[in-house]
């Protein structure tokens, strides 16, 4: 991603947004539900069909059919300060707040019957990040020591915890690629 005209918007945030629009075909995509109105800005609507479709037309007219930064996005017309506000308060939910609400407001779990909770385990240090996140057996070693360090702090039995580690040990990784070096694994 190239310097931003929004340095105010995180970029992992940028991220988000330009990944939103770069994988949607169409625009029923678009206007599905991801892209929500702001309450802070009073009400008023999102992105409109027309709006919509000039994005997949400005976006298939790119070298490779893909935006490489915010700035493109904001350049199209009818996208307003409103508009990027709307993007950021959609896209601007972390990866793992994101997947809470997904599976609460699908229906998925009920919270009262099942709260869900979150681990968030920070890698400072980009190097070790990406060699974990590389390498399917450092990945899975790092995922199965967190979740049995939470096992233990969780008085868990030992028979439990066994188990949950070998489903852990045996369960399919699957590849998601960000633009940006975080990343988020829901178990």
């Amino acid at each position: 991603m190239s310097v931003s005209s929004h340095p105010e918007i995180p970029l992992w945030v940028q991220n988000r947004i330009v990944g939103f629009f770069n994988q949607v075909r169409n625009v029923g995509m678009i206007l599905d539900g991801s892209i929500k109105d702001d309450p802070a800005d009073g009400p008023g609507r999102t992105i409109s069909r027309p709006l919509a479709a000039r994005i997949l037309r400005e976006r298939n007219q790119l070298e490779r059919r893909r935006f490489t930064d915010l700035e493109q996005i904001d350049s199209i017309r009818g996208i307003g300060p409103n508009t990027i506000q709307d993007l950021v308060y959609s896209f601007g939910i972390s990866a793992d707040e994101a997947f809470l609400n997904a599976m609460y407001n699908s229906g998925t779990i009920y919270r009262e019957n099942w709260p869900l909770e979150y681990f968030r385990y920070t890698l400072d240090d980009t190097e070790v990040f990406q060699g974990i996140a590389n390498n399917r057996e450092q990945l899975r070693k790092f995922i199965v020591d967190k979740v049995a360090l939470v096992a233990r702090e969780r008085e868990v039995t030992e028979a439990a915890r066994a188990a949950m580690l070998q489903e852990l040990e045996n369960a399919y990784i699957d590849d998601y690629h960000n633009s940006s070096p975080n990343a988020t694994y829901a178990l």
